[in-house]
């Protein structure tokens, strides 16, 4: 059942990916708002990739 569930879930390959969200993140001060770097690393990721997040935190609605 799990191999089932992660393998509908897509892959993204972006070794620069890290990086780029904490630039992300210092640029619009996500810190400031409670925003950690795994969560700004999620944030960047479905952005780049038009990717759907389904979640109940309200900071990632920004």
């Amino acid at each position: 059942m799990i191999k089932e569930f992660v393998s509908n879930i897509p892959l993204i390959d972006e070794p620069m990916l890290i990086i780029e969200a904490g630039i992300l993140s210092h640029e619009l001060h996500l810190i400031n708002e409670g925003v950690g770097l795994i969560d700004a690393v999620i944030i960047h990721a479905v952005r780049k990739n038009q990717l759907q997040l389904w979640t109940l935190d309200k900071k990632s609605e920004r």
